[in-house]
Formats: structure tokens, C-alpha cells, sequence
């Protein structure tokens, strides 16, 4: 999701394995981030959409892809991989675990960003005392692992 070109490195990862080699791509599907919070307050849920409306629109701006964990599959397949498959993995976590610390570390690495694309320091700090009080609940991005053979005959 971060890559700005990320069939074409999918491409060279399959041209350097050797036949019948396995790539295994993990990625996060950042599609649906108006989902990811459980009964949120108004307040909590106006400033996690604004944080994520930001995050997910400065990876944009730096050539990444919200969605491109949901393509891993045609890329591998474009590039020439067979016994295509894919799992995805979702977790929920409550305010002061990993999952949810995540969220407030980002948004304090990224706070310059995030701040020029119209997030406020109130919902800064709505969102941070969200992702630390226990009784937040959110799921994490759904993380998506797809995994594809090099024919056996090297094509």
C-alpha cells in the first residue's frame, strides 16, 4: 500500500524466483475505515474519520494505494503466478492495546500532515484519548495475505 508501483515490484519478485517458488504478499486493506470502530460517540467517530480521511490521503499522495491489498491477487496472476490463494485476518482490540496505539502513534509520527490536510488538534486528541481509553473498541485494518506459485517450468 506505501509503493507507488507495486505491480511492477510484484513483476520483478516473480522474475527472480526460481520455478515452482512461492511469493507470499501481506498487505492492509484500507478500504472500508468508516467500519473499523464499534459504537463509537459522534465526537470519536467525526475525529477517527478525519485522521483516517488524512492518513490514508497522504499514502495516496505519496504514490500509495488504499486498496491495493484487493489487487494482490490480479497482480500475481498478471505476472505470470498460479495456485493463486488469500487469506485475511482481522482483529479487535480495545483502547490501550497495540492495535489501537497504532492509531495514536500515527497520528503524533504524522501530526504536520495531518494537521495541513484540515485535522484539528481537538480531533488529535479526541482520537488519542479514544485509542487509549479501554472501552474503545476497533478492529484493525483487515490485513490480507496472498500467496501465488511460479510454474514448475519456470514461466
Amino acid at each position: 500500500m506505501h509503493l507507488p508501483e507495486p505491480e511492477k515490484v510484484v513483476r520483478a519478485l516473480v522474475a527472480a524466483l526460481k520455478p515452482a517458488g512461492m511469493l507470499v504478499l501481506s498487505d492492509w486493506d484500507c478500504r472500508r475505515v468508516d467500519d473499523m470502530l464499534v459504537e463509537p460517540t459522534a465526537q470519536v467517530a467525526d475525529a477517527f474519520a478525519a485522521f483516517q480521511a488524512a492518513l490514508i490521503g497522504i499514502g495516496e499522495a505519496n504514490g500509495g494505494s488504499a486498496a491495493w491489498a484487493a489487487r494482490a491477487p490480479e497482480a500475481m496472476r498478471a505476472a505470470g503466478l498460479v495456485e493463486i490463494e488469500g487469506e485475511v485476518y482481522n482483529r479487535l482490540w480495545r483502547g490501550g492495546e497495540p492495535g489501537c496505539l497504532l492509531h495514536a502513534s500515527n497520528s503524533r509520527q504524522l501530526e504536520g500532515a495531518l494537521r495541513a490536510r484540515g485535522v484539528t488538534t481537538d480531533q488529535l486528541a479526541v482520537l488519542r484519548d479514544a485509542m487509549a481509553h479501554g472501552d474503545t473498541l476497533a478492529w484493525s485494518y483487515p490485513m490480507v495475505t496472498t500467496q501465488g506459485r511460479r510454474p514448475h517450468n519456470g514461466a
